[in-house]
């Protein structure tokens, strides 16, 4: 930082001139080197702390360039590339990082090359390729090494170009393997791994083709992972291996058994710490692995199967928590697939099952590793063994397949055959076993290593169905992928995608991937949406699908491959699910070349430990194991459910509404009912009597909410209520045998032999087959009676109250019952409502020392000191000469009056009366008597006859809210909305605030005016004319309608026009009083004192004698004449009378006269 000297190196023969340093942590100790070539031929690698040469290679020809420092072949070590020349050729060499020796070398024809080598995926075609310019300014030599599957992201400001460690100037500040000056470029803190604290480095992110400075990196996180010094491989592409898991050592967390060539290890699923591992004496090739206990010494053994090129194979069984040798057993050729444990013959010790490629299936004792059988059949064996009664004879099966395309299934005791099946060419993959069409027999699905997926009848060999599908990879797997409560099946291929199938065969969905899918699937919720994912794997991917095939998500590691099936469990105790894989790297050195990962699954949901059963511990995913058969569905493979004594034909063996699998994962023995019947919170106790009280409650379930209780634990106290287990415990125990009834019923029992005259307190709990024990119920209370009590009284009566007194009745009970005098009454009142038995101890007791009368007589007392208007409710009870109460009676009330109420209304008058109203007036009354004002009034009219105060209730109130006067004063007011032409008798009576109401006033008679108006004239005509009066005819219209005699006429004209009802008010009023006739008869009226030579338009209204008006008349139009001539304008006199009715207009033309005046005559 300041320039001063640090340290120097010397080089023999001085620097090259044309080299420039490279700096890098080549051989990855965590310092930096210093790579320089020198004049004496050499590549030297200077320590970056001290100055001191790590390691020098010479080559004996001059190094011009610089080297270019980089992870050539993907094994996650970085290689020097330089070029060296002389005058006639060159070379080209790759040196190893950490101690300078060669990898390897290229012979070049160009010479003078003076350039530093540039690695670069040049053509796109996923591998690396190196660049040489030479003086002669040709490119030259391409060279393919380790196939790299990294995409290309293009971050800001750079386009990365090949591998970007490989630059002359190497420095990585936080060795995240991206130069400072990548990073600067691509906005990334070069001094930090993760720029972004998404959780994933900004190298994975760079290789995923992510952005790593967004913040987001959705793929799981690696919580560790461990590098063994083995390779794994499958020679066979049959999808096995991967890792076993069980919980070992007895401790928290899961151990894990991974296997490779040659080396067999256990690790922590805590930590991935090694905890022990098993070397085989020569080389061999180690697939699968199995975990029990064979011996029956409680502790759990691994066994693998390994075989070599001699051939020759070989099955050993270690101790699981040493790893130490128990004993093995040596066979012929390749013994490939994993071993099978079963106790097959019931006597503690269990059997081993394997085979070979002689052609022959194994039964070993587990205890000694002795042969206990051997049957030959015709083929290879490739795939493990599967165990189970297949056929429903409580006698256990063996069933294998060969790569001569037979399926056979075999005795498990004797190793006889039952059957075999021709299925298609190789069997090379694990069976699955179920009930797939769920007719209560099981089906056994196989996978063809050819062509095809195949359903055989399992309980005698017969194809069931087939599916064509290109190639099957790995074992099928059944189960409810989608959750619609059918099975599915899933599979890989050799076509590049993952397909699932229904339970007839037909392809639900298929989803594609960039090569052959050859390993096994896992199903298992991941994400806790009570919904199944797929997990599967292909290469270096590792993909997360929904029961339906639509990705969810996917991880990927390059240059890497995942071997065998995903497990998902529980590893390290932490209540979170984790997915453990085996990642293999085939380009990496053998002693690098498998890593064990667990990711964690950061939106697992909580999963509770699952219990270790008797006979096997923990098996990876209990709903899918490398063997799968579940012929209960249940979700526990039949092998496992077996070894763990759990019947595999029964889903819920202890019949406690939990299946299996419920049980497995809440920590629970599926075959012993560990689900305790529900509470009751319902109980409740009545009807005492001095030995026994009535209890009843509704019926818990067996378990919680369904199924009958085996029984019930009934107990009492007189401590106080029963509310935890110290006061159960203290309690009295009632013995009883009571048969529950069905859940959800009442329970309805008598309890007897208590002791009398004592208060108990009850709680009862239910228990099932297995005595469990369910939880306290509430505990209520009641107390016991002496010999009969007196009865309870039911007819006590309120009645005759005054303002401050009341009397009381009702019939007296006996001392016992109704036999007997009772010793005494309690009574008591209240103002806030009726008396019961819950609140009878807040009421207020009546002082009183009545002496009881004989049963059955009639108790007559005044209760006196009362508050007056007050309403009053009353409860009594008798009791004995030992204190034995009678229930509370029933519990009447009545008001007190108050001092002084209203008095009556005076002088009731009718003022006025409409057809529609009738107005009433009286003098007011007080709010006492005649003094103060009253509270308000009720009016009420009836149309029967006289109100008096015997009807009252039955007359008519009539609404209102009118505010009485002061005492004295002339109230007035009107009552509106009444009937017309109807006779009314009214009352009214006032009352005050208590409300005390007043003495009823007298009652008043009106007849509401009539509501029929006279008719409509519609005759009107002018009849005769002369130049000052004109003469109307018209028919006379009745009081009413027609009928009758009208009171009057309304005559109105006008000068200007017609009248018509719009503008008859406009018009003038011509003053008359003449008197109508009779209906129907002729009306005819002059009207005089009008202008002479003017034409008048006239209409009539007729009104009768309560001011009904009718309707507007027609109009009828008369012209006066001029004096001492005819009307002016005609030679001719003509009256003309227009008819105007209710929507029609006709003209009534009359000939009055026709005169022609002459002269002289």
């Amino acid at each position: 930082s300041d320039g001063s000297l640090n340290w120097e190196y010397a080089f023999p023969g001085g620097c090259s001139e044309e080299s420039r340093p490279s700096i890098a942590d080549v051989d990855a100790d965590g310092i930096k080197e210093v790579v320089m070539v020198a004049n004496d031929t050499s590549l030297y690698c200077i320590d970056g702390i001290s100055g001191t040469p790590d390691w020098s290679y010479p080559t004996g020809r001059s190094i011009r360039g610089s080297g270019c420092i980089t992870d050539l072949d993907g094994d996650r070590k970085l290689e020097v590339i330089f070029a060296v020349a002389s005058s006639s050729d060159g070379w080209l060499y790759i040196i190893n990082g950490e101690d300078g020796s060669m990898e390897w070398s290229e012979h070049l024809l160009s010479r003078n090359m003076y350039s530093t080598p540039a690695v670069a995926d040049i053509d796109q075609d996923g591998r690396k390729e190196i660049l040489i310019i030479t003086a002669e300014i040709l490119s030259s030599c391409e060279y393919s090494y380790a196939q790299s599957d990294w995409p290309y992201y293009d971050w800001p400001a750079i386009v990365p170009a090949g591998d970007i460690r490989g630059t002359g100037c190497f420095v990585d500040t936080d060795r995240d393997n991206l130069t400072d000056t990548f990073e600067v470029t691509a906005g990334c803190d070069p001094h930090v791994t993760d720029t972004d604290l998404d959780n994933g480095n900004d190298y994975e992110e760079f290789l995923l083709s992510m952005n790593p400075t967004d913040g987001i990196f959705p793929f799981r996180e690696t919580e560790w992972k461990t590098v063994l010094p083995t390779r794994w491989d499958d020679p066979f592409n049959t999808g096995m291996g991967g890792v076993t898991v069980a919980d070992i050592d007895g401790q928290e967390g899961l151990e894990m058994i991974a296997c490779g060539i040659n080396y067999t290890f256990c690790l922590s699923g805590t930590t991935g710490a090694q905890i022990w591992n098993f070397t085989t004496p020569t080389k061999y090739y180690i697939v699968e692995s199995a975990i029990a206990d064979v011996n029956a010494d409680g502790i759990e053994e691994v066994l693998f199967a390994g075989f070599n090129s001699t051939p020759g194979g070989v099955l050993y069984c270690l101790n699981g928590t040493n790893g130490k040798e128990m004993w093995n057993y040596t066979v012929d050729d390749v013994t490939f697939g994993g071993p099978a444990v079963q106790d097959v013959d019931s006597d503690g010790v269990a059997e081993v099952f394997f085979g070979d490629w002689t052609h022959q299936v194994y039964c070993l004792n587990g205890m000694t590793g002795a042969k206990i059988w051997n049957y030959t059949v015709d083929g290879l064996l490739f795939a493990g063994p599967l165990i189970i009664d297949l056929d429903g004879d409580s006698n256990l099966e063996v069933v294998v397949g060969t790569g001569d395309s037979l399926l056979y299934c075999l005795d498990a005791l004797t190793g006889e055959e039952k059957w075999n099946f021709t299925g298609s060419d190789g069997l090379m993959f694990d069976p699955s076993i179920c009930d797939i069409n769920q007719d209560g027999a099981l089906e056994i699905i196989v996978a063809a290593y050819t062509d095809g997926v195949q359903c055989i009848h399992g309980t005698n060999g017969t194809l069931f169905w087939e599916e064509t599908v290109t190639r099957p990879r790995g074992a099928p797997v059944v189960g409810d992928a989608d959750n619609d409560g059918e099975p599915e099946i899933l599979v890989g291929s050799q076509d590049s995608a993952l397909y699932c199938l229904n339970s007839t065969g037909g392809v639900e969905w298929y989803f594609t991937t960039p090569a052959l899918v050859e390993n096994t699937p896992c199903l298992a919720d991941v994400d806790g949406d009570e919904s199944t994912e797929v997990l599967f794997s292909q290469g270096g991917h590792l993909y997360c699908l929904s029961g339906a095939g639509e990705e969810e998500w996917n991880m990927y590691w390059p240059l890497s491959a995942i071997r065998g099936p995903v497990v998902v469990t529980d590893l390290d105790a932490d209540n979170q699910l984790e997915i453990a894989i085996a990642l293999d790297h085939p380009a990496f050195p053998i002693d690098q070349g498998l890593d064990i990962i667990s990711l964690s699954i950061n939106s697992a949901p909580y999963v509770p430990h699952a219990y270790p059963w008797p006979g096997i511990e923990r098996c990876c995913s209990p709903a899918h194991t490398r063997y799968y058969a579940d012929q209960d569905g249940d979700g526990l493979s039949d092998m496992y459910e077996l070894a763990a004594h759990s019947p595999p034909d029964s889903a819920d063996v202890d019949t406690d509404g939990l299946s299996d699998s419920e049980e497995f994962y809440g920590s629970t023995d599926p075959r012993v009912d560990d689900v305790v019947p529900g509470m009751v919170n319902d109980l409740s106790v009545s009807d005492p009597t001095p030995t026994t009280a009535s209890l009843t409650w509704t019926a818990p379930g067996d378990n919680a909410y369904s199924g009958t209780v085996a029984a019930y634990e009934l107990r009492y106290s007189t401590n106080g209520p029963i509310e935890n287990e110290m006061d159960w415990q203290a309690a009295t125990i009632y013995t009883q045998s009571w048969t529950p009834v069905g859940v959800n019923s009442t329970e309805s029992h008598i309890v007897t032999e208590l002791p009398s005259l004592t208060e108990l307190w009850f709680a009862v709990r239910a228990l099932d087959e297995q005595d469990n024990l369910g939880g306290l119920s509430n505990s209520p209370g009641i107390q016991t009676l002496e010999f009969f009590p007196p009865s309870t009284i039911s007819d006590l009566a309120a009645l005759n109250a005054t303002t401050s007194s009341l009397m009381l009745t009702w019939t007296a009970p006996g001392d016992d019952g109704m036999s007997g005098t009772a010793d005494g009454y309690i009574l008591k009142h209240s103002v806030a409502g009726p008396i019961t038995t819950e609140n009878w101890g807040s009421a207020t007791t009546y002082s009183q020392s009545w002496n009881p009368g004989s049963p059955g007589s009639s108790e007559v007392r005044e209760i006196t000191g009362l508050l007056n208007a007050t309403r009053y409710w009353f409860a009594i009870r008798a009791y004995d000469d030992v204190g034995n109460y009678g229930g509370v009676s029933n519990s009447p009330n009545l008001e007190t009056l108050e001092g002084v109420r209203p008095g009556a209304p005076t002088d009731l008058v009718v003022t006025s009366v409409t057809q529609t109203t009738v107005t009433l007036s009286w003098t007011a009354p007080g709010d006492n008597g005649t003094v103060g004002t009253a509270a308000g009034y009720i009016i009420k009219y009836s149309t029967s006859g006289q109100i008096t105060s015997e009807n009252w209730m039955n007359a008519t109130e009539y609404m209102q809210d009118w505010t009485p006067l002061e005492a004295g004063e002339t109230e007035s007011h009107t009552l509106s909305d009444l009937a017309p032409d109807t006779t009314y008798w009214f009352a009214i009576m006032a009352y005050d605030d208590i409300p005390n109401y007043g003495e009823l006033s007298e009652s008043v008679l009106e007849t509401t005016l009539e509501a029929v108006p006279p008719a409509m004239i519609g005759d009107l005509i002018v009849v005769d004319m002369n130049s000052s009066s004109i003469t109307l005819n018209w028919t006379a219209p009745g009081d009413n309608g027609m009928s009758g005699r009208a009171a009057g006429y309304v005559v109105k004209y006008s000068v200007i026009g017609p009248i018509t009802s719009e503008n008859w008010e406009s018009a003038t009023t011509y003053d008359q009083s003449w008197d109508p006739h009779s209906a129907g008869h002729m009306e005819n009226h002059a009207v005089l004192g009008l202008e002479e030579g003017a034409n008048y338009w006239f209409t009539i209204v007729a009104y009768d004698e309560v001011g009904n008006y009718g309707e507007v008349s027609n109009t009828a139009l008369g012209t006066t004449t001029i004096a001492g001539g005819f009307p002016a304008g005609f030679g001719s006199g003509l009256a003309i009378g227009i008819v105007a009715g209710a929507g029609s207009l006709a003209a009534v033309i009359v000939v009055v006269w026709l005169i022609r005046k002459k002269r002289g005559t």
